[in-house]
């Protein structure tokens, strides 16, 4: 299964190589994200969540499992300020999770021993969130295949 030493330390990795990306946090649930983005600050924009798998063991391999997971990638706008602000928002977040996806793919090219080199590809998903505790924004959702 993924563990979240494994996560945490992936995310730390893509916030060092994407520059919009300024701060990082790994979290289980919605209501811990919800906290979180209540103390998010706007200057510390742009924030990649990395959210806890869910583990569905692979029926036919007794020691493979399917971990499904996703990266927000999040601004706090004001949203009082507008449509075009709220644009440019989701244009400053989905360069950068395009980005990130970018990276996802050369890491499991790569180095496929590395944690995205256990990537399903078909499973990468990109889709914007919205009004999240004055937060908005793209997620990234992908399964890896892990071992337990």
């Amino acid at each position: 299964m993924l563990l979240i030493a494994d996560l945490e330390e992936y995310a730390e990795s893509v916030k060092a190589r994407v520059p919009a990306i300024k701060k990082t946090v790994t979290l289980s649930d919605e209501a811990q994200l919800a906290k979180v983005l209540t103390d998010h600050k706007a200057s510390d924009n742009i924030l990649l969540v990395a959210l806890y798998a869910d583990h569905d063991k692979d029926r036919d391999n007794l020691y493979e499992w399917n971990n499904i997971t996703s990266f927000l990638v999040l601004e706090k706008i004001d949203y009082s300020t507008g449509l075009p602000a709220m644009g440019e928002s989701f244009k400053r977040t989905q360069a950068a999770a395009a980005a990130i996806v970018k990276l996802m793919l050369e890491d499991y090219e790569e180095h496929s021993c590395g944690l995205m080199g256990k990537l399903i590809i078909e499973s990468l998903n990109i889709g914007p969130r919205r009004a999240l505790t004055q937060c908005q924004g793209y997620e990234i959702t992908f399964n890896l295949i892990t071992e337990l």
